[in-house]
């Protein structure tokens, strides 16, 4: 697995799709998941469509930082050990920017890269109204700071985000687009703590 493709991979998608930038487009495919004990159901099936709306989230502003081991995991009965990592997300003012650092050495983590050190994963917008927010993927922004090239991530995503005292947490994942596909535990399994 190349370096951009494990960027992508880390970026929410089960699988690539292999397009240029040149030709993104944007699909109307949308996969509703959430992280869910052994036995009980997913969230109930989606209604809000797939266009992002063009306002501004109102997500909090700040830094959001949480943590996943592989075992995590592999507790999630989640595959794919690649999305174990300290990731880090950064917005302000309608952007941002989402960073992972391994946990361990093993070259699983933050998608396989073998990174020493934190990687930044995906730049873009916030979109959103109320408690919902739509992550909308810059692919040129992306590109320009992580040398993706062609296999940077499109689409994007959306969730329910709620904020406490110590931070957010998410649910209700869905992937849009080439996002299309497994909820990602990373986002949704575990609260977000704001470091500043």
């Amino acid at each position: 697995m190349t370096r951009s493709t494990a960027l992508a991979a880390v970026a929410c998608i089960a699988a690539l799709s292999m397009v240029s930038l040149a030709a993104c487009t944007s699909s109307t495919a949308a996969t509703t998941a959430t992280v869910t004990p052994a036995g009980h159901s997913p969230t109930p099936a989606d209604t809000l469509g797939t266009t992002a709306p063009t306002a501004t989230s109102t997500i909090p502003d700040g830094v959001y930082r949480t943590r996943i081991t592989a075992k995590d995991l592999t507790r999630l009965a989640i595959e794919d050990v690649g999305n174990a990592g300290t990731w880090t997300l950064t917005i302000s003012k309608g952007s941002y920017f989402l960073r992972c650092a391994p946990t361990t050495t093993s070259g699983t983590d933050c998608g396989q890269d073998n990174a020493p050190k934190d990687i930044l994963v995906e730049v873009g917008w916030l979109r959103g109204t109320d408690s919902t927010v739509w992550f909308v993927h810059d692919p040129v922004r992306t590109q320009t700071m992580t040398g993706c090239n062609h296999q940077c991530p499109m689409g994007g995503y959306r969730m329910t985000w709620k904020s406490d005292p110590k931070g957010l947490t998410f649910s209700n994942y869905v992937g849009l687009g080439d996002e299309a596909g497994p909820v990602l535990a990373n986002w949704v399994s575990q609260p977000w703590t704001r470091i500043s």
